[in-house]
């Protein structure tokens, strides 16, 4: 019975902190979006070249997640 409740603990505290790590980066992607306009002007950015700024982001992001997905796949989870 004690080992049970061992891992329900565990999962518990997995759970914790994944969602810790999904509010941390979705609370950092909120920042940039919020002081932008402070950036732009810290920086002399035209809006072009904030655009292509953000689309290598959201491309490096999505090919990294693929990627990621993929090594997932192939490896075993207890490794990661």
């Amino acid at each position: 019975m004690g080992n049970n409740g061992t891992s329900a603990n565990k999962a518990w505290i997995v759970c914790g902190l994944l969602l810790l790590a999904t509010m941390i980066n979705y609370m950092d992607r909120l920042t940039l979006n919020q002081t932008i306009s402070r950036i732009m002007v810290d920086f002399d950015f035209q809006k072009d070249f904030y655009g292509k700024i953000e689309g290598v982001f959201g491309l490096a992001f999505a090919v990294g997640a693929l990627t990621m997905g993929l090594i997932v796949d192939k490896v075993s989870v207890k490794f990661l």
